[in-house]
């Protein structure tokens, strides 16, 4: 990223509940927790305020929340909307490159590209954003959970609705 020598490394654990939201934990190096549902996104820090931001202000956000559930589904349909798609490999070992589609201006300004891959889940997403910066999460440890919801993280989606 711009003005970094380094990479920046983040730790943490995701949680994505299909229809629910994305709940995002980070512990390192600075500990916050982000919610992603289809009426926005909160935030919290430790020892901060809450910070939230609506859909209707970010209509990405819903977007983003769009994108989620639709992976999580495997209707591809929600991506071919906006994006071009490559697809590589089998269910063992599959790669997906998404570029943004020419008439989606606005998206192709902040997006070159985000290659998704994986196997059963998915393992790896880079993102290259427009300005040239680079994004890469690596995912590790995944599983499917048959339980329900920890009140927790309920109450963390609850919220984030408001």
């Amino acid at each position: 990223m711009a003005g970094f020598d380094r990479p920046l490394k983040t730790t943490g654990r995701f949680l994505l509940v299909p229809e629910g939201g994305l709940i995002w934990r980070v512990e390192t190096p600075f500990p916050s927790v982000t919610v992603i549902t289809r009426s926005g996104l909160l935030q919290k820090t430790e020892g901060g305020e809450a910070t939230r931001i609506s859909a209707a202000k970010l209509p990405l956000l819903a977007r983003l929340h769009e994108f989620l559930t639709g992976a999580l589904r495997r209707d591809m349909s929600v991506l071919t909307q906006d994006f071009e798609i490559i697809r590589e490999g089998d269910a063992g070992e599959w790669r997906l490159l998404l570029t943004p589609r020419p008439q989606n201006d606005a998206l192709a300004k902040t997006l070159r590209a985000i290659t998704l891959s994986g196997g059963q889940f998915l393992e790896r997403a880079s993102v290259e954003r427009g300005n040239g910066d680079t994004e890469e999460i690596r995912f590790h440890d995944e599983s499917l959970a048959k339980a329900g919801l920890s009140l927790e993280d309920q109450s963390l989606l609850n919220e984030a609705r408001q």
